[in-house]
């Protein structure tokens, strides 16, 4: 229907964002909610596609949406969205404050534009993904695959990418401050 219906897109959109808000909730700063980023990575945690099976395949649909200039910004902040399969997926101009991807599977994915603050990216494999003018303020890069990644433009302020592979990846005009920590032997000017 999204695919084949664009006055229904938005609708579709906003109902599988609430979907997803709703089954796949990270209640950071709650009381009794995670501690953000978590201390340790469940390295026993299964894909998303196991453990909740419906998140995954609604977040492929909205991946999957046709580019659209009046399309509504999806909602997906507060997230869990651990060991998420998103390769290729179309997330540009997203809202995903604090959501957790540690160890997700987003290879080519497209995140330009998008608001990335707090999120944690620990380990995630972001092979050639477009993160150009993304908001990565105070996000968790640490161990992330980032390389041929496009991150032109991106805020990286307070963004910890501290054993981040970045070969080849075009740093071009990101901005950083003193809190931004780079992996050992990479800084760029």
């Amino acid at each position: 229907m999204a695919k084949n219906s664009p006055a229904d897109r938005p609708t579709v959109t906003y109902i599988l964002g609430a979907f997803i808000r709703e089954h796949a909730p990270w209640h950071v700063g709650a009381p009794n909610g995670p501690e953000h980023p978590t201390p340790t990575l469940d390295d026993q945690l299964p894909w998303l596609t196991s453990r909740a099976s419906d998140v995954q395949t609604a977040l492929q649909v909205l991946g999957r949406r046709p580019a659209s200039s009046d399309e509504q910004a999806l909602y997906l902040s507060r997230v869990d969205l651990r060991r998420a399969h998103l390769p290729r997926a179309r997330l540009a101009d997203a809202n995903l404050r604090y959501t957790n991807f540690t160890r997700a599977w987003m290879v080519n994915v497209n995140l330009e534009r998008s608001q990335l603050v707090n999120a944690d990216l620990r380990h995630a494999r972001l092979e050639r993904a477009r993160m150009a003018d993304a908001d990565l303020r105070g996000a968790h890069l640490q161990g992330a695959d980032l390389r041929e990644a496009v991150l032109r433009g991106a805020d990286l302020r307070g963004a910890n990418l501290s054993d981040a592979r970045l070969d080849e990846a075009d740093l071009e005009g990101v901005r950083t401050d003193g809190a931004t920590v780079w992996p050992d032997g990479h800084c760029p000017a």
